[in-house]
Formats: C-alpha cells, structure tokens, sequence
C-alpha cells in the first residue's frame, strides 16, 4: 500500500515482495512515483550543464526529462541503498525482482522498471554507471 504507480507495475512489486517475504527477506523501496512538477523540477536544478547531475562525458542530464521518466509514468521504484550488495551480486532481491518482470538500468543498480530495459539477460553484468552506481560484483 506504500508504492504508488500503474496497477499493472503495482502487481509485479507486490509478486516480489512475497516472493521474498518467503525467504525471510524484506524488501525496502526508496522511491516510486514522482509527479511531473517534482520531475522537472529536478531535472532543472540538478541535471542541466554546469550542475549536479549532468554527465559532461555523455553530454546530458543523468535525471531523466518529465515527460520521459518512468517514475511519472508509475513504472520505477528505486530500490533502498541498503541492498546494494545483493543487487550488484545478483543476489535473491535481484532475482526476485528480474522474475517479476522488472529490469534494472545499466547505469544504476537501484532503478527497476518495467519497459524501459526489458531485454537484458538475466545474468547481464553491468559496468560502473553513474556516481553511487558500481560494476556488478556478479560474475556469473
């Protein structure tokens, strides 16, 4: 009843949830849906030349256009910080969200979606993305 979002999304968290819920393992969310206004305003103030979040390697923002971010559109959680050992290790949260149809983004190990990386193989490993986002410690 704490994340907000597409019921459609909503079922798969849920499917994960329990799924690791059996295993005695809670899962935390840190963040679900935005609304546009709290989207653009970071995309703004943070993810314009010259600040915070935007990636001069790439040359562009690292938070994602309001009309293009899947928070706003009710389809990505950001998994809490404090499983990131068990998602760059491919571990049982991991596997729990990839069975319910989630997919993570290469350059963060936190952000799972549903269509916005939908084909990567289970046993994908990623490289070091953005800041706070480190190479897959999976190997498979």
């Amino acid at each position: 009843g704490f994340i907000k979002g597409k019921q459609s999304f909503i079922a798969k968290i849920e499917t994960a949830y329990r799924n690791l819920k059996a295993q005695g393992i809670t899962l935390s969310i840190g963040d679900s849906t935005r609304s546009f206004e709290a989207q653009r305003k970071a995309y703004l103030t943070k993810g314009q030349p010259g600040q915070a979040k935007f990636d001069v390697r790439t040359n562009r923002s690292k938070v994602a256009h309001p009309c293009a971010g899947y928070h706003t559109e009710g389809q990505a959680i950001d998994v809490d910080q404090k499983h990131i050992a068990d998602l760059l290790a491919h571990g049982p949260i991991y596997q729990a969200l990839y069975d319910a149809g989630l997919r993570r983004i290469n350059r963060e190990f936190w952000h799972w979606s549903v269509g916005e990386a939908s084909n990567h193989a289970r046993d994908k490993v990623f490289a070091a993305g953005v800041a706070g986002s480190p190479k897959d410690t999976f190997t498979g």
